[in-house]
């Protein structure tokens, strides 16, 4: 987990640093990175003003001296409720402030009808999927680099052939608020990453290249460069992230089966896999009208009790191959990705 956050933070600094050396590239963004305060920072001008305990436990006086040696250090901080909160700077963009969205419940178990109703609508999902060339928009969990189910994010998939791609549309506020950072600085990284790297993150595989883009900055590394550079380094981020639906039932169980949901007004033809100690796969399908046997949702419970739901926007034949490209991206060298490995190190103590 402390690996794919990693991973995206030091990307979004090294886009502010690559911002900072080229003002045209994204002249939205800013010329400067923001100055994060780390617990040894606080403690060494603590120690400078022979001020000892806690923060939170210092007078109004001393924390008013303490936050202006801080502010001779370069930190924008501001004495608030009794504690320390960094301020986040005016060249950053205000992060999006909408509540996260929630995965929804599980649809009603509904009503069992002939075992083999939904068998023909499976088969042509199965078609689709083998035929390894399609194009999937959801709404999933599988679309938060931290794997928990509380953000549900819009994720789109792509395959064709041995080209893949994988986009996610990621809420840095609620993604930074499980992160280790101290006086009010979850704010200030989230922040940082929507600044840097927008709403959007993509890998690609496309001709035998892996790139992690970022189309709202319209800027992309090439993984293999990174590492490369790097064969040491163990931020280098894991492809294995890519979505995969390769190995979504190959085989349709012969005791499938079949209910009729109801849910919100709309039908649904549902087929249940059954597996072991109370695991399932349901595939729901639309059941009425012209676009009966359309994909809609797909609901995985797994052994562990915890329900997996993605919400289909779109599932069809033929892959969009504008996914694929990276085209008009500016392209960000290993250098520019490492060189700030230590400073965000340093964010997280």
């Amino acid at each position: 987990m402390m690996k794919k956050i990693l991973c995206l933070a030091l990307a979004a600094l090294a886009l502010l640093s690559l911002a900072a050396c080229n003002k045209e590239l994204n002249p939205d963004v800013g010329t400067t990175a923001p100055k994060f305060l780390r617990q040894e920072d606080v403690d060494a001008a603590m120690q400078k003003l022979g001020v000892t305990g806690d923060v939170n436990n210092l007078s109004d006086e001393q924390r008013k001296k303490l936050q202006d040696a801080l502010r001779k250090e370069g930190f924008d901080v501001a004495v608030a409720n009794k504690d320390l909160q960094v301020n986040i700077p005016t060249n950053l963009q205000t992060p999006p402030t909408e509540a996260s969205v929630t995965q929804p419940p599980a649809l009603p178990a509904g009503t069992e009808v002939s075992k083999d109703a939904a068998r023909p609508y499976m088969q042509k999902m199965q078609e689709i999927i083998n035929s390894k060339n399609f194009t999937m928009k959801m709404r999933s969990a599988i679309g938060n680099p931290l794997g928990e189910s509380g953000s549900y994010m819009p994720v789109v998939m792509v395959l064709q052939d041995q080209n893949s791609a994988t986009e996610m549309t990621i809420d840095w506020t609620s993604l930074t608020k499980s992160m280790d950072l101290k006086y009010g600085q979850q704010a200030l990284m989230a922040a940082t990453l929507y600044t840097a790297m927008g709403k959007r993150m993509r890998m690609v595989i496309a001709d035998g290249t892996t790139y992690l883009a970022f189309p709202d900055r319209k800027t992309y590394i090439s993984m293999q460069e990174l590492e490369q550079a790097n064969p040491d380094d163990q931020t280098a981020f894991d492809s294995s992230m890519l979505g995969d639906l390769s190995g979504v039932l190959a085989v349709i169980p012969d005791d499938t089966k079949s209910t009729k949901v109801t849910s919100g007004g709309v039908n649904y033809l549902c087929a249940v896999v059954e597996g072991e100690n109370g695991t399932y796969q349901k595939y729901y399908f639309l059941a009425d009208g012209a676009n009966a046997g359309t994909l809609k949702r797909i609901e995985v419970k797994g052994e562990d009790g915890s329900l997996l739901v993605n919400e289909i926007e779109e599932f069809r034949a033929g892959a969009d191959t504008s996914y694929f490209s990276v085209k008009g991206m500016a392209k960000m060298s290993p250098g520019d990705f490492q060189n700030l490995l230590k400073g965000f190190e340093g964010m997280m103590s």
